[in-house]
């Protein structure tokens, strides 16, 4: 059982944390110290004796049922934080999309709020383009795109498919200027052809009354969403954050219990304490294994010593709540 609750420990361990790092954003400080508003220290010296606790985890339950509730409980708040992270993420991803519409450079941001219904031209044979032009490529392009999109007639033979003169600026920035061309539909694809290979970028675009007002709408709504959407995240795993601790240190008294046992037997005759050795863990130590050498193995001194931290073997059952994932 011992190897158990040590997997299981590590398991409630990441979950827990998972929590903590749930929203890179939130004020770790606060969650810090919202355990049943109590600082972490003060929390862990109480005896988990409190009817809620007790409701819980009644102690007439076997060690085994204990533990699998503890599980069963940390089991559900996972599942739930992958949903409600999917389901944050989700409108957070939208938002994100809807943002940057209204940002980068011309060749592809949103052109939306600089066309009018004046600057589209459409009909069976006539359609607007528009058009990106990087600021050093903008003579070039006055000058010759007028000469792209040609298409044959059978009256005239072979005719320009740009309309003279159409072009026509319609808003500009540090890059580029925006400007919109209107051609002849039968020369569309061979104008935009024309334009990329003349480093132009084409913005397909088409004005649809109200859309920019559409737009403004959208992106406020998606605000509010995702405000509201991080705000219950932030609750949920605030509560979520403190019954999970609470679940993990229950899980650390079992295994005390258990390691003590195994260790020095039946019936149980030991003393659980709590050490907040801060900076001091080195003279802490030595003072730990000098009070209680009496319980020792022979060889145990060498191993003291010389043992790796990570597989030292005191002579007293040592188990470490690590909490570093709580502060910044």
């Amino acid at each position: 059982m011992s190897f158990w609750l040590i997997s299981v420990g590590s398991t409630k361990a990441e979950i827990w944390d998972g929590l903590c790092k749930a929203l890179p954003d939130v004020d770790k400080h606060k969650m810090q110290v919202i355990i049943h508003a109590k600082v972490l220290f003060t929390v862990l010296r109480k005896k988990f004796r409190r009817e809620a606790d007790l409701a819980r985890f009644p102690i007439k339950s076997t060690l085994s049922e204990l533990v699998n509730m503890i599980q069963d409980l940390v089991h559900r708040t996972d599942e739930e934080l992958k949903v409600k992270l999917m389901d944050y993420n989700s409108i957070k991803s939208s938002l994100g999309a809807c943002e940057r519409k209204t940002q980068g450079s011309l060749n592809a941001a949103s052109i939306t709020p600089y066309v009018r219904k004046d600057d589209f031209v459409s009909s069976e044979k006539l359609n607007t383009v528009f058009c990106a032009v990087p600021k050093f490529a903008v003579n070039d392009f006055l000058n010759n795109y007028q000469t792209w999109g040609k298409f044959q007639t059978e009256k005239m033979g072979e005719i320009n498919g740009v309309v003279p003169g159409s072009a026509k600026e319609l808003a500009s920035d540090s890059e580029y200027s925006l400007y919109r061309v209107v051609v002849f539909r039968m020369a569309e694809d061979e104008f935009k052809t024309e334009a990329r290979n003349g480093r132009v970028t084409v913005r397909d675009f088409t004005y649809q009354d109200g859309q920019q007002r559409a737009d403004e709408e959208e992106l406020s709504k998606l605000k509010k969403e995702e405000s509201q959407a991080k705000g219950k995240l932030e609750r949920w795993s605030t509560t979520s954050f403190s019954e999970c601790f609470r679940a993990w240190i229950h899980l650390k008294a079992i295994r005390v219990f258990v390691e003590s046992v195994l260790r020095y037997g039946l019936p149980p005759n030991f003393q659980a304490m709590l050490i907040k050795p801060g900076r001091n863990e080195d003279r802490v130590r030595k003072t730990l294994n000098s009070t209680y050498a009496v319980l020792a193995a022979p060889g145990l001194e060498k191993a003291l010593e010389d043992g790796p931290a990570q597989s030292r073997f005191y002579p007293y059952v040592d188990i470490e709540i690590k909490y570093t994932a709580m502060t910044d």
